[in-house]
């Protein structure tokens, strides 16, 4: 079979609800909001509510010395403490571990390490995209939009692992053998851009419009330096993360240079938010993955 058609058929399973892992509902419904500017705390506690699993699982993380030693018992309560934000990449981190705890071990995937580069580049990217609201004002994207990008901006590799290990084995190889970024190795084995299929799976589950457009601004990389774009956040997190990760013997972020349209702040407070953002997602990751147990 060649390459193309190795492709097509992933394309095919990739657009088929019933072959791709579901979102929750209750994650859909909280990345839908993303959109709404008159989103409230009772709407986002009625989605909690709906969803035994998250709700657990936010109210044990509220109880957790994460977020101090006194318990909560309500939803409330446990959002009151952990905020929106969290409550949000909860979510999604929860969701994502849930579609990719499955994959063979055959895969060559790590899902602790794909979880944590998922993680990093969310919140980094969030951070960045903050810092600039703070002298330009409004840009295109909002830093919650960033966050939530930046936690599913690879997932397709997961769910590649998930339906075809074997293709996904033999990208990493590939990747590891030759020094190449994942995305490329990817491209090489299938043809065609990896990201497409991220492309389809986002429109296969009805996710908004801007996630479309994210993975495309990130795998293509716009080259416009007359205008701030955010696209610029997401791509100088996924490339600081890569650094910030180069004590591994390999990473799933993309190589490049860090986005020159996206003014970074001075080393030293770059190299403090690179840590305090690391700490903070390998705080999260263990939290969610004891909650998960």
């Amino acid at each position: 079979m060649s390459s193309t058609e190795d492709f097509e058929r992933l394309a095919l399973q990739f657009r088929r609800a019933t072959i791709l892992p579901q979102l929750p509902g209750s994650a859909i419904q909280l990345l839908k909001m993303l959109e709404q500017t008159d989103a409230t705390d009772p709407t986002l506690e009625r989605i909690i509510t709906s969803d035994p699993a998250l709700a657990a699982s936010i109210i044990r993380i509220a109880s957790s010395a994460m977020y101090g030693s006194n318990k909560v018992t309500t939803i409330r309560r446990a959002m009151l403490r952990i905020g929106e934000r969290s409550i949000k990449s909860l979510a999604l981190s929860l969701a994502m571990q849930s579609m990719t705890h499955s994959v063979a071990k055959s895969s060559r995937f790590d899902p602790h390490r794909f979880s944590r580069h998922s993680l990093f580049v969310g919140m980094m990217a969030s951070a960045l995209h903050a810092r600039m609201e703070t002298t330009k004002g409004n840009l295109d994207w909002a830093s919650e939009e960033l966050l939530a990008i930046g936690i599913l901006h690879d997932l397709h590799f997961g769910i590649l692992a998930r339906i075809a290990p074997e293709t996904y084995a033999k990208a990493v190889s590939l990747a590891i053998d030759n020094g190449l970024p994942l995305d490329c190795s990817v491209e090489i084995v299938l043809g065609k851009p990896a990201h497409e299929l991220a492309i389809l799976m986002f429109e296969t589950w009805g996710l908004p419009e801007i996630f479309l457009e994210a993975t495309r601004a990130l795998y293509d990389h716009p080259e416009d330096e007359r205008d701030i774009k955010s696209s610029g956040a997401l791509i100088a997190a996924q490339n600081l993360a890569k650094a910030d990760f180069a004590i591994e013997s390999w990473q799933l972020a993309s190589t490049g240079n860090l986005a020159t349209n996206w003014p970074l702040p001075p080393q030293d407070e770059l190299d403090a938010t690179v840590q305090v953002v690391r700490n903070e997602a390998e705080a999260f990751l263990q939290t969610t993955l004891a909650v998960a147990i």
